[in-house]
């Protein structure tokens, strides 16, 4: 018996779709939380199917911040998928979509 990505976590509780394209493909990323623990992020990424789907906790000695939760999930989420050639070009579409879409800059 193999073990599916699916399998192993939960679905997210919400989120609205971002979709971009880089390496000549399209991709689909959902952020969510786990409803049991709002302060666990999950982010999936769909191209043709599943690629990869990783979740960021939250420290109970931390204060939740919804933007740090995606990136560190969206980071594992990348590093599981792609190799290391193609993640430049991912995080590049990210960001020029997440701008498009908040109007504001990433600043780390």
């Amino acid at each position: 018996m193999s073990l599916r990505l699916e399998d192993n976590l939960p679905a997210p509780s919400r989120g609205r779709p971002m979709t971009l394209h880089a390496n000549g493909k399209e991709y689909t990323i959902t952020f969510g939380h786990d409803p049991g623990c709002p302060a666990i992020t999950v982010c999936i990424i769909k191209g043709d199917s599943l690629l990869s789907r990783q979740t960021a906790a939250c420290s109970p000695h931390d204060t939740f911040r919804r933007a740090l939760g995606r990136k560190i999930s969206l980071a594992r989420a990348v590093w599981q998928a792609f190799p290391r050639e193609q993640r430049k070009a991912f995080w590049t579409a990210y960001w020029q979509e997440r701008e498009k879409r908040t109007g504001k800059k990433w600043v780390a």
